[in-house]
C-alpha cells in the first residue's frame, strides 16, 4: 500500500484546519501536499490497484484527502484499491457522509477519545465538539478500523491494548472512571460490537485479508484470543481489566495463561 502523510497534529498546531488555532492568528496548520499532488499520487495508486492509507488528522487535511479520493474513484471506478484515512480527529459535517459515499475506511485509535484536556486549548468549541466522530460514522454505515499508533499513542504499553481502547471508545472517558468528563459528543460513543468488528473483520478487510482472517469461519486461519469475560456483559468501566487466557495464531497456541 501507499502511505501518505498529509498533516501533523493538533497538539503541535500542525494539523490542517479551516480556522486558525486559538491564540495563533495566521496558523491553521499545514498540508504537506497540494491538491494536485495528492490527486496525482492517489490516482496513480488506483491505476495500479495499490491500497492507499493517508494520515489526515485535521478537518482541512481530511477534506483534501476525500477530494483526491473522489478524483481517483471517478478516473478508475473499477480499481481494487481500498482507501483509508487514518486518525480523523476533526471532521466537518459536510465531509462526514463522504466517507460512505466514496467507500473510504475510517481508521483511528479509540484511546484518544477520552476527554482531551490538553488539546482543547488549541481549537474552537465547535472543533472540539467534532473530535472523533465515531458514532456518526457508524450511523452512516462507514467501515471503521482501529489501531494503537504505538508508540506515538501515549499511555505507554497500555496504548497497545485493544480492551483498554474499546472501553474508551465505548465510554469516551478515562478507563475505570465513570465520573470522569465525557469527551464531546456523548452521541459519538460506540457499541461494543462495532469496536470488536473494527479490530477484527473490518481490519482484515482493510488489509485485503478478509478471506483469510478477521472472523471465525471454516476455511480461515484460526487466529483468535480467549478472554476471561464476555465483553457484551461486562460493566463498561471494567472492560480494561479483561485478561487474555489464550492466544491462537494460525491454529497454534502461542500463549496460554
Amino acid at each position: 500500500f501507499l502511505k501518505i502523510m498529509q498533516d501533523g497534529t493538533v497538539e503541535g498546531r500542525t494539523a490542517a484546519m479551516f480556522e486558525d488555532y486559538q491564540g495563533e492568528p495566521g496558523n491553521s496548520g499545514e498540508s504537506v501536499f497540494t491538491d494536485e499532488e495528492m490527486a496525482k499520487m492517489i490516482v496513480g495508486a488506483a491505476a495500479e490497484n495499490i491500497d492507499v492509507h493517508v494520515h489526515a488528522l485535521g478537518e482541512r487535511a481530511i477534506h483534501e484527502t476525500l477530494n483526491a479520493i473522489e478524483v481517483a474513484r471517478n478516473e478508475y471506478p473499477d480499481s481494487s484499491t481500498r482507501y483509508a484515512i487514518c486518525h480523523i480527529q476533526v471532521i466537518t459535517d459536510q465531509d462526514l457522509p463522504r466517507f460512505k459515499e466514496l467507500d473510504v475506511i475510517a481508521q483511528s485509535t479509540p484511546l484518544w477519545a477520552s476527554y482531551d484536556t490538553y488539546g482543547e486549548q488549541f481549537v474552537s468549541a465547535d472543533q472540539f465538539n467534532r473530535f472523533w466522530r465515531f458514532g456518526g460514522l457508524k450511523e452512516l454505515g462507514v467501515r471503521m478500523t482501529w489501531g494503537s499508533d504505538f508508540p506515538a499513542s501515549g499511555a505507554g504499553m497500555l496504548g497497545m491494548s485493544p480492551v483498554v481502547q474499546m472501553e474508551i471508545g465505548h465510554t469516551r472517558q478515562s478507563p475505570g472512571e465513570p465520573d470522569a468528563p465525557v469527551q464531546p459528543r456523548e452521541s459519538e460513543r460506540l457499541d461494543i460490537a462495532s469496536l470488536i468488528r473494527g479490530y477484527t473483520l473490518d481490519a482484515a478487510y482493510q488489509l485485503h485479508m478478509e478471506d483469510e482472517i478477521g472472523s471465525l469461519e471454516a476455511g480461515k486461519k484460526a487466529d483468535l484470543v480467549v478472554l476471561d469475560r464476555n465483553l457484551f456483559e461486562t460493566d463498561p468501566y471494567e472492560i480494561h481489566q479483561t485478561r487474555v487466557l489464550m492466544t491462537i495464531l494460525d491454529g497454534e497456541v502461542v500463549y496460554q495463561q
